[in-house]
């Protein structure tokens, strides 16, 4: 079961990186989840609010976040 999490910090501070990340609607606080992995090129879809979107694995490893504690 995955939880959800919240992203913490952005590793590449570029300016093409965080243009990507502005366009997708990531930022530091945005809440999100994780609802599949793809094998085939190691991409995720993950659920922000309202939306579900697909972010690349190169994208997804420059993106940490924390995950909500259990209650």
């Amino acid at each position: 079961v995955l939880r959800p999490a919240e992203v913490c910090q952005v590793t590449n501070q570029s300016s093409e990186m965080l243009e990507l990340l502005h366009h997708k609607n990531i930022g530091i606080g945005t809440k999100l989840e994780i609802k599949k992995f793809f094998d085939f090129d190691h991409s995720l879809e993950i659920k922000m609010k309202n939306s579900t979107i697909t972010i690349s694995e190169q994208l997804a490893q420059n993106i940490f976040v924390t995950y909500e504690q259990d209650l």
